[in-house]
This record gives C-alpha cells, structure tokens and sequence, in this order.
C-alpha cells in the first residue's frame, strides 16, 4: 500500500508509485506522480493540538536542493505551516512556519545516512516540539503562537515542484492528541 493508510477512511490519496512495498518517490517527476497528496477532511491534521508524525525514509542522495520528506499546503505558491525536508548536505530540517520555529538535525551533528531506512518524527507536546531520527532526538525547541493553519498533506513533494527527493517512503503516521 501507500506509505499513508487512513483507518479513518475519511481521505483519499493520488500519486504514488510502489517499489517493494514502499512508496517510490523519483527526483524529477511532477507534482503527485513521484510523490502522494492526501485529499478531503484538511482540518483533520491540526496543529492547535498535540501532534506526533512519523514515517521512514531511504534515500539515495543528498546533492542538489532540499529534498521535501513531506509538507502541509493549501495548494501552488501559497505558504505553508509545516514542511519537514532533508537539505543538500544531509540533515532533516522541520521547518515549522505556523509555530515561528525551526528545528534541524545540524545541532546534534546528524545526517541521514544514503541507502538505510530511517524513521524521522516531528512531535508537538504543548510548547515543546522535537525532532528525531533513527529513534534518537536530534533537536528540540519551543513552538510559538500559532500562526497559520493549512492543512493538506503532500508526501514527498511540493504541489507544483518538480520532485527533488529520491528513495523510498514508507509508514506514515499522523497522530493527534
């Protein structure tokens, strides 16, 4: 299946290519045909509340320009409240737009290793957020007031941007509490 399975069965996904029982997601491939987007119910990712999302990635390349793991958007151009991404030199940024914060695996000296599946969680309890990979916390940091509250989910790419991530993406979690 997709790396995001809705036991809610509220949404819908497009895109999305299997390899292996994984999401294939191919660098330079068009808005959902390398990535997946989750469509209907948009407010059900929230942000006012807790949140814990997880997924596992393999990539095989860190060169070039940010490689999107997944984002939160409205549609083509129009900002985003949250997108967690790997940047050209190996570490995951959660860049956290909505809350006024950032976090990135840098602080803790960890880059995401090519070719080895990696789980990476973006966690909101309260005012705290925190970043782990590979099941260790690599940064952590305080949300601010809430400033935005997009909510449609993209998986592996940005709408209306070539695909930048190469790999596999497996096991998405969007957990609200």
């Amino acid at each position: 299946t997709l790396p995001f399975v809705d036991s809610t069965g509220r949404h819908t996904t497009s895109g999305g290519v299997l390899s292996g029982g994984s999401t294939l997601v191919v660098a330079g491939q068009a808005g959902p045909a390398g990535g997946v987007a989750i469509n209907g119910n948009i407010k059900d990712f929230s942000l006012v509340r807790n949140f814990d999302v997880s997924c596992t990635i393999n990539m095989t390349t860190h060169v070039g320009t940010d490689k999107v793991i997944w984002t939160l958007r409205n549609g083509t151009g129009d900002p985003y409240p949250i997108e967690v991404y790997v940047n050209n030199t190996g570490h995951v940024v959660a860049y956290l737009n909505a809350f006024g914060t950032s976090l990135s695996s840098s602080s803790s000296g960890y880059t995401i290793p090519l070719s080895t599946p990696v789980e990476v969680r973006l966690t909101k309890l309260g005012t705290a957020v925190s970043l782990s990979c590979g099941g260790v916390l690599r940064a952590s940091g305080t949300a601010g007031v809430l400033v935005r509250s997009l909510r449609r989910l993209y998986i592996g790419y940005l709408p209306g941007v070539p695909v930048s991530f190469g790999g596999t993406i497996d096991d998405f979690s969007w957990v609200n509490s």
